[in-house]
């Protein structure tokens, strides 16, 4: 029997299946008083149950267990196996915690005891069980468009950076790990995920003189704001590299608060040096142009190596010590040529004179900062 217990439109599809005319009329009274689009279709008997499950879809199913012919939760197993996910509130005049557990147990929606009090309700537990679903419908939809999304994400930072990052942020404002490209980011730091939180976390690969730029990065990320940062990181060989750190937060506004970062990041090491190295060669160059003596040219290239952290060694060439040859290396020979140009002398051997000038030796390390 099929009833339209309601004139509004996206009417809710119940099947009702009972074989009780008393419990069946106590259905129907409950939910035509309700202010429900309810589409009601009750079967009574087995073969209408079957021929009905076998050709129509329901958004709700309210059944009791035994009934039917079936034992036991078997109608529940028929159902599940024809309707699939269906909703199902489970009616029966039998309250016994037995009944209950194994209710859970098959995931059925709700469990509602037939008598008159307990059906009056029967419109708003059916309410709060469609809603319940739909609000875990679109929890799954939208954590499965999440899933996509980071695995393009993924796709496209690996593309792009050296690696790339997601973390979730915790009530308390700390930070746990969502997923990280694992490969590139061992190949970068030499550290796995597993192994850098073991020690720590995160914050243990930042240089210590980088601290307070990394301090407020996350105060500005937590805030809401997009933020980029470059920062050294000590690597597990204990090198010292430099990170240009793209990131950015996700506002939650139901709860007022930054609950995701999304992060790529890019080895900048090269470039670094390359800078330091051009804003040194610029300041040299000028320093050159006015240099007096050549004792001064070379001061002035062995004080530039220093500060950029190159290494410049310098050994006396002859017994007498009357000449210094200077020999430079894991530096871009761009100042020397130039310093070269102004002395006169060649590439292959930049040699100078200093008088009286004593036994002389002086090794300068690379930092590599």
């Amino acid at each position: 029997m099929n009833e339209q217990l309601s004139s509004r439109s996206q009417s809710i599809r119940v099947l009702h299946v009972d074989d009780n005319p008393h419990d069946i009329a106590l259905v129907r009274d409950a939910l035509v008083h309700a202010d429900l689009p309810i589409e009601l279709h009750t079967v009574t008997s087995f073969r209408q149950f079957a021929e009905t499950i076998a050709n129509r879809d329901f958004d709700l199913v309210l059944t009791d267990y035994n009934i039917l012919g079936f034992s036991g939760f078997e109608v529940i197993d028929r159902l599940q196996e024809h309707l699939g996910d269906v909703a199902v509130i489970l009616l029966t005049g039998t309250g016994s915690e037995e009944v209950a557990i194994e209710a859970l147990r098959r995931n059925i929606d709700d469990y509602v005891i037939k008598t008159p009090a307990h059906i009056r309700q029967l419109p708003h537990r059916i309410e709060a069980v469609l809603e319940r679903r739909r609000l875990l419908r679109e929890k799954e939809e939208a954590e499965a468009a999440l899933r996509l999304s980071e695995a393009r994400y993924r796709e496209i930072s690996e593309l792009m950076s050296d690696y790339a990052y997601s973390f979730h942020i915790l009530q308390d404002g700390g930070m746990q790990l969502d997923w990280i490209t694992a490969r590139s980011f061992a190949r970068i730091t030499g550290f796995t995920p597993e192994d850098l939180w073991a020690r720590g976390g995160w914050t243990t690969l930042i240089h210590p003189d980088d601290m307070p730029i990394v301090q407020k990065r996350a105060q500005r990320l937590l805030s809401g704001r997009p933020d980029v940062s470059e920062f050294r990181i000590i690597t597990k060989s204990g090198d010292i590299r430099w990170l240009r750190d793209h990131a950015h937060p996700v506002w939650d506004e139901r709860e007022q608060r930054v609950v995701r970062i999304y992060g790529a990041a890019r080895d900048i090491t090269q470039q670094m040096r390359q800078r330091r190295l051009l804003d040194a060669l610029n300041k040299a160059a000028a320093a050159l142009t006015t240099a007096r003596s050549l004792d001064e040219i070379f001061e002035i290239v062995r004080q530039t190596l220093r500060k950029i952290g190159y290494t410049c060694m310098v050994l006396p060439l002859d017994d007498n010590q009357e000449r210094l040859y200077t020999r430079y290396l894991g530096f871009d020979s761009a100042l020397l040529r130039r310093a070269e140009e102004l002395v006169g002398m060649g590439h292959e051997d930049f040699s100078i004179a200093v008088a009286n000038s004593g036994p002389f030796r002086e090794v300068v390390s690379e930092d590599k900062t």
